[in-house]
């Protein structure tokens, strides 16, 4: 139960933290559609979303990077408005101009570049043009080097200014969108539903639609190793019945004599259930209560001893109550069956019969 109790609160903590960095630095909601739906859209939806939530001008198109070597990647770029990088944590104070972008610190890794360095942008069509035709491209100085610490955006993205890429407005892979941030991210499922069912013309994503793949994996993770170490938890629990079945065996003798002289059959159930009931309580209740203050202890001292590959070495820790109080009734469900099965079973009705062994 210890370890139950332990590891799957660590696990949520690991989940939490996963989602928090998603959450702080990708959009809530994601809207992309032609330019006349997508004003009807913001129009209605403004009046709809809470004072607190916040909808942005958001373009994102494909580009191919041409570093100072000539060597070639792809990416994708992404224009957002001032105030949509002041709601990204890691862009949070950086004020981005014509031409100025920031990169992920393994895409700019990858490069070899650093801050001030510039790099030009192309258009993906640009690599399939005849041979001595020159398309559209963007040469762009590179602000600011940011790390997320999600693979995904340090590896691929590039932000710059909306709007502030001139020269690739005419690319065929950019779309134009709304940003939005919601201060209650669990509620973008059914604003999706709502807007999918109004909004036939417009693309509409939640951030677990972008990242589902993921989301489902570490549930996935998490539902495993839960299930196997309830399943050793269970196998450990049924030495209650055994003790208890021992315990019966050797005392049927006392058990009959104790009956002969007035005790009840159901006196004697719920003395020797209550005996193995307590055990079992200790035992499992025990390793809850020890495992609820360890990862209480983990919480508050924050302690750093996760390797330095990682940006965060404490040990995330979250309690969710629902999860530890359905922990709780099930030990006691199964306290009560590993005591009372065997005291059913192991003592009979005839008195005599038992006497008589």
């Amino acid at each position: 139960m210890f370890s139950f109790v332990l590891i799957l609160t660590i696990m949520n903590g690991f989940n939490k933290n996963i989602q928090s960095r998603f959450l702080d630095s990708k959009p809530h909601m994601m809207i992309t559609g032609s330019s006349a739906d997508l004003e009807s859209f913001k129009e209605k939806a403004s009046k709809q979303l809470s004072k607190s939530d916040r909808i942005y001008n958001f373009e994102t198109q494909d580009v191919v990077i041409k570093g100072y070597n000539g060597q070639l990647n792809g990416a994708v770029a992404q224009g957002l408005d001032v105030k949509a990088l002041e709601s990204i944590k890691p862009l949070e104070g950086i004020n981005l101009k014509n031409n100025e972008v920031v990169l992920g610190m393994a895409l700019a890794d990858k490069f070899a570049i650093f801050e001030g360095d510039e790099l030009t942008l192309l258009p993906p069509e640009v690599i399939l043009l005849p041979a001595g035709e020159v398309g559209n491209f963007s040469n762009v100085i590179v602000k600011a080097i940011i790390d997320t610490d999600i693979e995904e955006l340090d590896s691929q993205v590039i932000y710059y200014g909306y709007d502030k890429l001139s020269n690739l407005k005419t690319s065929k892979s950019r779309k134009l969108g709304f940003d939005i941030r919601l201060k209650s991210p669990n509620l973008a499922d059914s604003y999706k539903t709502e807007w999918t069912s109004k909004y036939k013309n417009l693309n509409v994503q939640t951030w677990k639609d972008r990242d589902q793949s993921l989301f489902f994996a570490l549930k996935l993770e998490k539902i495993i190793i839960g299930t196997i170490i309830a399943i050793a938890t269970l196998i450990t629990s049924f030495s209650i019945m055994t003790v208890l079945s021992l315990l019966l065996q050797q005392k049927r003798k006392e058990i009959a004599n104790l009956r002969a002289i007035g005790l009840s059959i159901k006196d004697s159930y719920r003395i020797f259930s209550g005996v193995g009931f307590r055990l079992a309580t200790l035992g499992l209740g025990g390793g809850f209560v020890f495992g609820v203050l360890v990862c209480g202890f983990l919480k508050i001292t924050e302690l750093n001893i996760m390797p330095e590959i990682y940006q965060d070495r404490s040990i995330p820790i979250d309690f969710d109550i629902k999860f530890l109080t359905l922990t709780a009734i099930a030990a006691l469900l199964i306290a009560f069956i590993g005591s009372y099965l065997p005291v059913k079973t192991g003592i009979k009705k005839n008195i005599a019969e038992t006497l008589k062994q």
